[in-house]
């Protein structure tokens, strides 16, 4: 049997673990059922809306990786206009890392 790597399944979102949202929790549980049949690659945010608390940069399991993303400048999320700003350019560096990152065949 030829032994080819498995096809990685990606999450991108703005808040993943160890964020208190319920997006966050809900994205995450769903990354944990669904490692036991993929291995999981999550791109996210840094944390936006709370100060997180990062206990690890890279990883919370040896079957999810987790890629993180910031913006290099800090913006008021309740600023109107620094909102769409903040928005945009994450969306953009998400974007970005996710056709840097998945491979040929990934979901």
């Amino acid at each position: 049997m030829e032994n080819t790597p498995q096809k990685k399944l990606w999450i991108v979102t703005e808040l993943f673990y160890p964020d208190d949202t319920a997006v966050a929790y809900i994205l995450t549980e769903i990354a944990k059922s669904l490692k036991y049949y993929r291995n999981i690659n999550v791109i996210c945010g840094k944390g936006l809306y709370q100060d997180s608390r990062l206990i690890s940069q890279k990883e919370i399991d040896d079957k999810i990786e987790i890629f993180r993303v910031g913006l290099p400048f800090q913006l008021n999320k309740n600023i109107f206009i620094q909102r769409i700003i903040k928005n945009i350019t994450l969306s953009i560096q998400l974007i970005v890392k996710l056709l840097i990152l998945a491979k040929d065949g990934d979901e």
